[in-house]
């Protein structure tokens, strides 16, 4: 056979595990497989030891979000988990601005210091009246910006799935 009838690779597999580069464009891919699905991401790199760095930081990522995951459909997750899944969503989010980003954070500590306990509760327990005790201590000792941004905030961390068996979540007393 000779070398022009020969298929070329499209994906070169790199010495670093999960880390292809593509052919092609010469750019670096994360290729985990997770739940025995391949999950395919560019590093937007052609650079190798810039490839390494950021798949690093993708397997960390996937993984604490397929934790997180199996901990909610198990029906077994906290507040605490809700809230780093949300500040994971934070980092990443590229329309918000940094001041924005430490903000939403500055509110979340907030939230921990005004509800300890919040932490540890499987968020599936959390009930209407519990958040309008929290929102009546809460409120009195806060400036009402401060409380509507913070009540904000408690409202983005807590899941999707979970908001919506709510009607209101946290409404000022």
């Amino acid at each position: 056979m000779s070398e022009a009838n020969e298929p070329q690779k499209t994906w070169i597999k790199s010495p670093v595990a999960n880390l292809y580069q593509y052919a092609p464009t010469g750019g670096y891919y994360a290729r985990p497989r997770l739940k025995g699905k391949i999950i395919s991401k560019s590093l937007k790199t052609d650079k190798l030891h810039v490839a390494k760095m950021r798949l690093a930081d993708f397997l960390r990522e996937i993984h604490c979000r397929a934790a997180i995951q199996g901990a909610f459909q198990k029906g077994k997750m906290t507040f605490g988990m809700a809230t780093d899944e949300f500040k994971m969503q934070l980092e990443t989010n590229p329309k918000l601005k940094p001041r924005s980003k430490s903000y939403r954070l500055e509110r979340l500590k907030a939230i921990e210091k005004s509800w300890p306990e919040l932490a540890r509760t499987d968020i599936g327990k959390i009930t209407k009246a519990d958040c309008e005790a929290w929102a009546r201590k809460y409120g009195q000792k806060s400036s009402a910006q401060a409380f509507n941004n913070t009540v904000g905030t408690l409202r983005m961390a807590i899941p999707l799935k979970i908001k919506r068996s709510w009607w209101q979540i946290c409404a000022r007393p």
